[in-house]
C-alpha cells in the first residue's frame, strides 16, 4: 500500500507542476484528496480565508506528503469532531488521514486538522513540546493537541464570517 501511495503522490506532484500555471484561482495542492461532501467548504475556505490559503501553500511546498481527507460518520458519537492519524512510508512520505464529522459546519475542523498536517511537515516534535508546556498537550493517551491548531481553526472561521458580511454588504450597496 505504501508503494501505491508513493506512486500516487509522485504522479499527482508531477501533474500539479504541469497545471501550476493553468489557473490563478487558489486551489488545494494536488496531493490532498478531499471527498465531494467537503468540496464546497474547501472552495469557500480557499476564496475567503488567507489563513487557509497560507496553510495550503505550506502543504504545497511539501513534496513528501499525501493527505487523505474523509467524512467519518463515526465521529458523531465522539467528543471531538475531527482527527488526523499520521504514518510514514519507507520512502519517508508523510501520510495524513484526516477524518471530519459533518455534525456541525466542518470549516473549523478542516482548518484545525490541516494545521496539524502543517506541524508534521515542519517537523515539530509534539511530545517534546508537550513536556516543555509550549502550546502542546496530550489530550488522550495517544493524541496531542496544540494551541496553534485551535487558533488556526478559529481564525479561518472568523475570516469566513468577515467575508460573508462583506458579501452581504456589497449586495446591499449594489
Amino acid at each position: 500500500m505504501f508503494a501505491a501511495l508513493l506512486l500516487y503522490a509522485s504522479t499527482i506532484a508531477a501533474a500539479a507542476e504541469d497545471d501550476s500555471c493553468a489557473s490563478s484561482a487558489p486551489a488545494l495542492p494536488a496531493w490532498v484528496s478531499v471527498p465531494e461532501d467537503l468540496q464546497a467548504h474547501i472552495q469557500s475556505m480557499l476564496s475567503a480565508s488567507a489563513t487557509f490559503r497560507a496553510q495550503c501553500q505550506r502543504i504545497a511546498a511539501a513534496r513528501s506528503l499525501v493527505v487523505l481527507m474523509q467524512v467519518d460518520p463515526g465521529l458523531v458519537d465522539r467528543s471531538y469532531r475531527a482527527q488526523t492519524r499520521f504514518g510514514r512510508t519507507r520512502a519517508g512520505v508523510i501520510v495524513a488521514r484526516v477524518s471530519i464529522s459533518l455534525r456541525t459546519s466542518p470549516v473549523e475542523w478542516i482548518a484545525h486538522e490541516i494545521e496539524h498536517v502543517v506541524e508534521q511537515v515542519e517537523g515539530l516534535r509534539l511530545e517534546a513540546l508537550a513536556v516543555q508546556r509550549r502550546g502542546v498537550w496530550l489530550s488522550s493517551d495517544t493524541t496531542f493537541e496544540t494551541t496553534r491548531a485551535i487558533d488556526a481553526g478559529r481564525a479561518v472561521v472568523a475570516e469566513m464570517h468577515r467575508a460573508g458580511r462583506r458579501r452581504r454588504q456589497d449586495n446591499i450597496v449594489e
